[in-house]
């Protein structure tokens, strides 16, 4: 019965888009913008830099525009070869890959380290003749802030854990559940998840 009734609202959302369909163009160069069902051209904004287009029926989950107003066409996905790629997804991929194994954190800490390493092995000053920090002091510094900030976190995280008042989910778990929703191939449709607060190092 569930089943049906998950086919029965995918259905009811697929033929919700067929038909009464407005597609809007860049009124500049005419490049494609987007598609919206349902609506009143009259009451769409920004007439001054889009052009809107009414056409009898366009489904996004098989079909994509391809050129440019005046002269677009509608073309379905299997026939342009399926669906696109894109290099910034797979990148993106690879990125969360990296970032997961090696947080922006470890990532500091690992480079700060060999770098401070060396710096102690050529007996590098961490202060000038003027009592100023060189580039090693303030990375020490740099450091020395790091690992209290990490320290606090850790053992914000274990009274988390031991207080019974707070439902804790550990990353442990979340990327458990993670793996549930996404087990099958569900990632792929979704795409690759933006990084936030982090870059990888290059």
């Amino acid at each position: 019965m569930d089943q049906l009734l998950a086919k029965s609202v995918a259905q009811q959302e697929i033929d919700a888009k067929k038909g009464n369909c407005v597609l809007t163009f860049n009124k500049t160069n005419g490049a494609f913008i987007a598609a919206a069902w349902n609506v009143d051209v009259e009451t769409m904004g920004g007439t001054d830099y889009l052009q809107h287009v009414q056409v009898a029926s366009f489904d996004s989950n098989v079909e994509e525009v391809v050129g440019y107003y005046p002269d677009f066409k509608i073309v379905s996905i299997e026939e342009l070869g399926g669906s696109p790629i894109l290099e910034s997804d797979v990148d993106k991929g690879a990125a969360e890959k990296v970032t997961k194994e090696y947080p922006v954190a470890k990532q500091v800490n690992i480079i700060s380290n060999a770098l401070l390493e060396v710096a102690r092995a050529l007996n590098l000053p961490e202060k000038n003749e003027a009592g100023e920090l060189t580039a090693i002091g303030k990375l020490g510094d740099m450091r020395t802030y790091i690992e209290e900030v990490l320290g606090d976190n850790e053992r914000r995280k274990q009274f988390y854990r031991e207080n019974p008042n707070i439902r804790y989910v550990s990353a442990e778990d979340e990327a458990r559940t993670q793996a549930e929703v996404l087990e099958g191939g569900i990632h792929e449709l979704l795409g690759a998840r933006k990084i936030e607060g982090g870059t990888v190092f290059s």
